[in-house]
């Protein structure tokens, strides 16, 4: 999911690194347009790809991981490109009481939930899967009790059934979470945002109203059939997503995460700035920018023809 976006990037060598890496993680990475594989993960990977061991060094790291690949990134900022910290997972679910009126529908909707933050919490003990329960008043109140008590009952029930270690790292990773219960979707929405959640399910009456109001999140699901696990698994483009905030000043991986912007200056007739620059430098006491600009003012226009050799 990463190689793809560097490659449609047209970025011209991709290295891949993971710990214990499987056939099928190989064979994906070389389909996705990967020169080899690293056998490294954790911070010792992000070092070998950043700083060249085993590999040409790179440019640009980029890819989930842990707490401690996430903090060699951090470390690297400034000596490599990096994405957003995309460190352990988050999932922030908002359930909605007009969207599940009858107690089977409730029950239904518990069930979800508890899958979902499940899936969530078994990728690390640092995860963090946490719920916003709406108790819409024209909905009756005790929406909220009813709601939790089901959800409560649902993730023991789920979670006792799960292998190890998979149930040791979830029910860790549940203690990060979190329920909170808003009085109303204003409140809700709110608290979603200073959350800034690496991943928003909306389990809501009209997700696609809730989404046009979403600003901090890395992705977001709507309905109660967009699975945060699809976007883990085939939905695309791809699942690197920033955490612990982050989505409030960040976006995922993409394509433009490879591209870099530049700017570029050809004047004609550069007299007809010099005297403001000049006038500017010499506030900021820069004598020999001004000059510079000065110099400047009587220079003839450029031709078009010297224009054609930028």
């Amino acid at each position: 999911m990463t190689a793809g976006a560097a490659t449609a990037a047209g970025v011209p060598s991709i290295w891949c690194a993971g710990p214990k890496p499987a056939r099928a993680t190989l064979a994906a990475a070389a389909l996705s347009g990967a020169e080899g594989f690293l056998a490294a993960g954790g911070a010792q990977g992000i070092a070998a790809l950043a700083l060249g061991a085993g590999v040409p060094p790179c440019d640009v790291v980029v890819g989930p991981g842990g707490r401690h690949a996430a903090a060699a990134k951090r470390l690297l900022v400034g000596v490599v490109g990096t994405e957003a910290p995309a460190g352990p997972s988050e999932l922030l679910v908002i359930v909605e009481g007009s969207a599940t009126r009858e107690s089977a529908a409730e029950s239904a909707a518990a069930e979800t939930v508890a899958a979902d933050l499940l899936a969530q919490a078994e990728h690390d003990v640092a995860a963090v899967p946490a719920i916003v329960v709406v108790e819409a008043a024209r909905e009756g109140a005790g929406f909220a009790a009813r709601f939790s008590l089901a959800l409560e009952a649902a993730l023991e029930r789920r979670l006792a059934e799960l292998p190890e270690p998979n149930r040791s790292t979830a029910a860790a990773a549940l203690g990060n979470g979190w329920l909170m219960v808003a009085r109303d979707a204003d409140e809700a929405k709110a608290a979603a945002e200073r959350f800034a959640p690496e991943h928003l399910e909306l389990l809501v009456g009209d997700p696609r109203a809730w989404a046009a109001s979403v600003r901090n999140a890395g992705a977001v699901f709507l309905g109660p059939g967009s699975a945060e696990v699809f976007g883990d698994y085939g939905a695309g483009p791809n699942h690197c997503l920033p955490t612990g905030g982050a989505a409030r000043f960040a976006a995922g991986l993409s394509v433009i995460t490879f591209l870099r912007a530049r700017t570029w200056l050809a004047m004609d007739n550069p007299g007809i700035l010099a005297t403001e620059a000049a006038a500017l430098a010499r506030i900021e006491g820069l004598e020999a920018h001004a000059r510079a600009a000065e110099l400047r003012s009587g220079v003839p226009r450029i031709s078009e023809e010297q224009l054609r050799l930028f």
